[in-house]
């Protein structure tokens, strides 16, 4: 009897030791995870399921089929619509009385041939009005132009950094071959493919032509019409034609092969966004950027845009 007593004694003093253990275990233990409510569990898994999207999209687009050239890409389906059509055209000739249902097979293939052999057409237009496509295959060389990258001596370092990022910029995400910037009349800054009756013998060394010295024959050569134009607001031309009609083709710095250039006046942020289209707002501009390329429609609306921030970027770091 007296064990059985003790029992419950022993088992209440057992609890007692155990009890600050069982709390310190507890205390040392991390922390349940918070939990989620349904509309961040759904947010979640948006944000997981785009970027599976982003992700499956770089894949297809890393693994595109491709012939290697651009034009070759081109004139396979127009090779296809071609054969197709002439298979068509064959199969009417030997039909001796063709019933309905085959004429209007045939014009259906006709219509589809026709869709391949402009589908090259259409991408290439479709490429030039959606902006930040990058920069495309570049030409190999551009008639009538010599490749320079001269910056005005004398120039703080900052202002040359501005400079340099700038055409860096221009040059890798548009476009075109070759800008010019002019500030009070003379040139501080060439890069790129530009015209060789403007650089003459002043670049003929290549990447060892002394900059002061190219930058002077382009500020001689500095296009008097564009002087006046861009007090009227950006020129652009987009082709050949617009070019010949703004007389730009006889600009020294614009190469025999461009296909389409921009005149950018150098303008503050504030009077670049009032005068983006036509005109200047007002304001007495002190330069302009000339961006030329060897494509036609290489700017976009967009892109052009971009281009006149640039410029009051420029304008700042020039001022």
């Amino acid at each position: 009897m007296a064990a059985r007593a003790c029992q419950p004694t022993c088992c209440a003093s057992q609890r007692a030791i155990t009890a600050p253990r069982h709390a310190a275990q507890l205390a040392a233990a991390p922390p349940p995870p918070p939990l989620r409510s349904a509309a961040a569990a759904g947010r979640l898994r948006r944000s997981v399921a785009a970027a599976a999207a982003d992700n499956s999209d770089a894949e297809v687009a890393v693994f595109r089929f491709t012939l290697g050239s651009d034009a070759a890409d081109a004139a396979v389906p127009r090779v296809v619509g071609g054969v197709g059509a002439a298979l068509l055209l064959l199969n009417h000739l030997l039909g001796d009385q063709p019933s309905e249902a085959q004429l209007r097979a045939e014009a259906l293939g006709a219509a589809l041939a026709a869709v391949a052999f402009v589908t090259p057409t259409i991408e290439q237009r479709l490429k030039e009005i959606q902006p930040g496509r990058g920069r495309q295959a570049a030409a190999a060389s551009v008639p009538g132009a010599g490749s320079v990258f001269a910056l005005q001596p004398g120039l703080p370092d900052g202002l040359k950094q501005e400079l340099a990022w700038a055409s860096y910029a221009l040059l890798l995400n548009t476009n075109i071959c070759g800008l010019a910037v002019y500030w009070d009349g003379r040139a501080v800054l060439a890069r790129g493919q530009l015209g060789t009756a403007a650089l003459g013998s002043a670049a003929a060394g290549g990447s060892k032509a002394d900059p002061g010295a190219v930058l002077d024959a382009l500020s001689v050569a500095e296009p008097a019409a564009a002087s006046r134009g861009w007090r009227q607001g950006p020129l652009y031309c987009p082709d050949k034609a617009a070019i010949a009609k703004a007389g730009a083709g006889g600009w020294p710095c614009v190469p025999a092969g461009a296909e389409s250039l921009l005149v950018q006046p150098l303008l503050p942020f504030s009077s670049s966004a009032r005068s983006s289209s036509s005109a200047t707002g007002g304001a007495s501009p002190q330069g302009f950027m000339l961006l030329v390329s060897e494509r036609p429609r290489a700017l976009s609306g967009k892109e052009r845009a971009w281009a006149a921030a640039v410029a009051a970027k420029l304008h700042d770091a020039l001022q």
